[in-house]
């Protein structure tokens, strides 16, 4: 069976990893250099418990089933993994609402959370932080990785399983009925065609003439980086707010990297170009 991946970002990349260990015959097409350009170069590594998503829902299920299975292949491949777990802080009071609602919720999905009661207690788990209430809960589950360095390994892994990923290679047109697409301007045949264009999915849908009313409204997100004097003052815990669960957005929030590099964000801006 010829199956086509359309993207080669981590999503691509892990889905030809997943199939090539069933079939030979996959090919990725990136229309551009490399698969680091976009998102999947560009992501803070923050690996998500799941908790912010509806119990049963597929997002939820997506989230936790691949938050332990990323964590499988980094260790198994002796990856960078940073097992720092996240303290989730309230800003307004509405928000201990919400911080009930998402300990409630962790209970039912079996992820290890604990909640804090007590300024002493958030300041045992993260002293470089400045509580505003006396309630905060702690995700245990939360892991930072690098996913240059794992998009890496996954292309190594398949330039070994012979897997082609060709760059440069935009898709033009898709004639799904006859599992046609025309790359470039030669001509390839499959029998499975996998849109994994991240954000331009919704172009890609529209190449293949499928009937979707969904588009893409791609925001920016900008971290600033922040040098310390002293290192001992950097938070070794993420800190985040308490989300509002209405929106897609998860708040400025703290985050590092393996080089010791400290960051603030993200920003959130529409990008209409």
């Amino acid at each position: 069976m010829k199956i086509a991946i359309i993207g080669s970002g981590i999503v691509g990349l892990s889905l030809a990893y997943d199939l090539s260990d069933k079939t030979n015959e996959v090919i990725v097409f990136e229309k551009e250099k490399d698969s680091l350009s976009h998102g999947t170069g560009r992501n803070s590594g923050v690996i998500h418990s799941g908790i912010y998503y509806k119990p049963n829902s597929l997002r939820s299920k997506l989230c936790i089933e691949g938050s332990k299975l990323m964590k499988d292949f980094i260790l198994e491949n002796n990856l960078y993994l940073k097992n720092c777990g996240k303290l989730l802080l309230p800003k307004k009071d509405i928000d201990l609402k919400t911080l009930e609602i998402l300990y409630q919720r962790s209970k039912k999905l079996g992820i290890d959370v604990k909640k804090l009661n007590s300024f002493d207690e958030i300041i045992k788990i993260e002293p470089n932080c400045n509580p505003i209430y006396k309630q905060a809960l702690f995700i245990k589950d939360t892991s930072l990785g690098d996913p240059g360095e794992v998009s890496k390994k996954l292309i190594e892994i398949l330039k070994n399983r012979n897997i082609e990923i060709l760059y440069n290679h935009k898709v033009i047109k898709i004639f799904p009925q006859e599992g046609k697409l025309i790359v470039n301007n030669d001509t390839f045949k499959f029998d499975i065609i996998i849109n994994a264009a991240g954000l331009r999915a919704d172009e890609i849908a529209k190449k293949s003439s499928l009937k979707t009313n969904y588009s893409s409204l791609p925001f920016k997100g900008k971290y600033w980086r922040v040098n310390f004097n002293n290192t001992k003052h950097m938070p070794k815990t993420l800190l985040y707010p308490i989300p509002n669960l209405e929106y897609p957005f998860l708040g400025i929030h703290t985050v590092y990297d393996k080089k010791g590099n400290f960051y603030l964000g993200p920003s959130n801006t529409p990008v209409f170009g």
